[in-house]
């Protein structure tokens, strides 16, 4: 129980049916939700408040969650790790990361500027940052910026 669109939202429900698309084992059951929800509010202390109001994939994660859809949590959570691993590179050492950018991949070496960040891939801000050692310790600081 609870994991049917149908339970979710009647009307949403028939236009998936009416569209032939399924509407049973889509949702994770509310019981799941609620462990979720309710371990929200430790992983949320860990952020400062003034910082919260910036970490819009944190709200969607959430949104997410209560809806059932854990499949697409997961998305705005990795999302909001991507931006926090950003700000962090900014405020420690843009001219060191992008040198050592450089060295992973030469389509980096004209880098220079906070906004040029996303144009650095997920994969090489991960390795970049692992390089630098920001990522030694995974549990305190991603979340944490």
């Amino acid at each position: 129980m609870g994991n049917s669109i149908e339970t979710f939202n009647r009307p949403l429900a028939k236009f998936l049916e009416y569209n032939g698309l399924p509407i049973e084992n889509i949702l994770m059951p509310i019981e799941e939700r609620i462990k979720v929800i309710n371990s929200m509010q430790n992983i949320l202390e860990l952020v400062d408040r003034d910082k919260r109001i910036k970490a819009y994939y944190l709200s969607k994660f959430t949104i997410s969650i209560a809806s059932g859809l854990f499949d697409g949590a997961l998305n705005y959570v990795w999302n909001e790790a991507v931006r926090a691993l950003r700000t962090l590179v900014i405020n420690y050492d843009l001219r060191y990361f992008y040198s050592i950018a450089a060295g992973i991949s030469n389509k980096y070496k004209s880098l220079s500027k906070e906004e040029e960040l996303e144009f650095v891939s997920e994969h090489d801000l991960l390795e970049i940052n692992r390089r630098i050692g920001l990522l030694s310790d995974i549990n305190s600081s991603i979340l944490i910026i």
